[in-house]
């Protein structure tokens, strides 16, 4: 029923991943998205998805992100990535971006090199992108236009309501992720900027448990607890919710048609 569009499981053993699996399914998460964050996380990333999943459907998505700009924007690491794509699974590019809130983050322009790329490598292979763009969300949009960009998916959303319908406006895509249940967060009027069939949800497990686990290591069987959120502040029933995420997610992703009989 519910889908996790984005997970890091990169870390966990075999044993783990069945266990999580598991876990997801039994809390009604059909399908996950492990994501890698560079080179070797990719790689992992390849083996998890080859290796599959019996308890839910598993797909994966392969790219540098703009951490590791400094070390991986060779273009060995490119012609890797370009190789690992081409895996039946992998569904997308990602995470890439740029980031300008961390200040520990290598240097923008250092950032946007490897973020073009990447986009030119997604474009080259037919591949949607999932986008790291924390504090620069309106820059990203605009390099997505500029490289004719036209699948993308704003991962772990945290701009203003302005920005995200620019970009449902722009025909890309947003997630949301534990970060919109907390207290405070005030995030009810972006979700209500976006246009429905453009939200997807994600974990981004191990990180950002939702409430009432904040604080504690996330899981992907957590995603019903976001997909519950936008359901109501949307003012849609859980199932409602459920199959607008299904569709576009399968529409986004070119992944199968979902059936909801």
């Amino acid at each position: 029923m519910w889908i996790d569009s984005h997970c890091h499981l990169y870390n966990c053993s075999s044993t783990e991943l069945a266990s999580l699996y598991e876990q997801a399914a039994r809390h009604r998460v059909t399908t996950l998205v492990t994501t890698a964050t560079d080179v070797p996380t990719s790689m992992e990333v390849q083996k998890q998805v080859l290796q599959g999943s019996t308890t839910l459907s598993l797909y994966g998505a392969c790219g540098i992100s703009p951490e590791s700009a400094l070390r991986e924007a060779h273009a060995a690491d490119i012609e890797t990535l370009s190789s690992l794509v081409d895996t039946p699974g992998i569904i997308a590019i990602g995470e890439i971006g740029m980031d300008g809130i961390q200040n520990a983050y290598p240097p923008m322009a250092q950032q946007e090199k490897l973020f073009r790329r990447q986009l030119r490598l997604a474009k080259t292979k037919d591949l949607p992108v999932i986008l790291h763009s924390r504090g620069v969300e309106r820059h990203v949009l605009n390099i997505l236009q500029e490289e004719e960009i036209h699948r993308a998916l704003f991962h772990c959303y945290t701009g203003d309501a302005e920005t995200a319908r620019s970009i449902c406006n722009s025909g890309y895509h947003i997630s949301f992720s534990g970060i919109i249940t907390f207290k405070n967060a005030h995030f009810d009027t972006v979700i209500r900027a976006c246009d429905p069939a453009k939200i997807l949800i994600e974990t981004d497990s191990p990180y950002l448990s939702p409430e009432p686990y904040r604080g504690k290591a996330n899981t992907p069987q957590n995603a019903y607890l976001i997909g519950k959120y936008i359901a109501t502040v949307l003012g849609i029933s859980e199932k409602t919710a459920a199959e607008i995420f299904q569709k576009t997610f399968s529409s986004l992703f070119g992944t199968p048609a979902p059936n909801f009989s």
